[in-house]
């Protein structure tokens, strides 16, 4: 069942967030109650020892939304994903001024540790970063693309392989709720060859 007050609470925080220079970590709790916010770095944030004592215990309950700046606007980091699984949260949700990414404990939850999540999230980094690799260097994919891209594919191969509800949509003030993740198609457009890869950087959430 939809809970409308969990949405407009999400909401009105991620439209502000979206638009921050710097990072924020809010928890939310599933009923749609923010508990508190904390502002961090340019690619970091960090809730103080007494905010963690007070979230103890309570992560089955708990939505963290945080946001990644310019130029960390990636999605879901491997350290995003290793903290809510260490903490059993209820999900993490990351947003760029474009889009918001999604990632909820599957019902039989996480299922693994944060260590073997992160050495999932490290195999296909290294494959999928390796591919898209070399597609841009063949002129089969333009640096846009693989900059909007290139952990968001990461995000869909680990939630696979682990069963993990992961999206992303649009940040339509109007349809937020609805995605619109589609691959684009690819147009015949020329660029100069190069033998770097598009800058992909990565904000940690802790």
């Amino acid at each position: 069942m939809r809970n409308q007050k969990l949405v407009d609470v999400l909401d009105n925080i991620e439209t502000k967030s979206a638009k921050r220079t710097k990072e924020q970590a809010c928890y939310v709790t599933t009923e749609g109650e923010c508990l508190f916010c904390v502002d961090g770095k340019k690619s970091s944030v960090t809730p103080s020892d007494k905010q963690i004592q007070t979230i103890k215990g309570k992560g089955k309950k708990l939505i963290v939304t945080h946001n990644h700046p310019y130029p960390y606007d990636s999605s879901i980091t491997k350290e995003d994903l290793q903290v809510t699984i260490n903490n059993d949260s209820a999900g993490i949700r990351a947003i760029t001024k474009k889009w918001t990414y999604v990632a909820m404990r599957p019902k039989r939850g996480w299922g693994v540790s944060w260590i073997e999540a992160g050495n999932i999230y490290d195999k296909h980094f290294k494959e999928t970063k390796k591919q898209f690799d070399r597609d841009y260097q063949n002129d089969k994919m333009s640096a846009k693309f693989y900059e909007d891209n290139l952990t968001h594919k990461v995000m869909e191969k680990v939630s696979k392989e682990l069963g993990i509800n992961y999206f992303r949509f649009e940040n339509d003030e109007k349809q937020r709720n609805k995605s619109k993740n589609k691959t684009p198609v690819k147009k015949n457009t020329k660029r100069k060859s190069s033998s770097k890869t598009p800058f992909i950087n990565m904000g940690n959430l802790f």
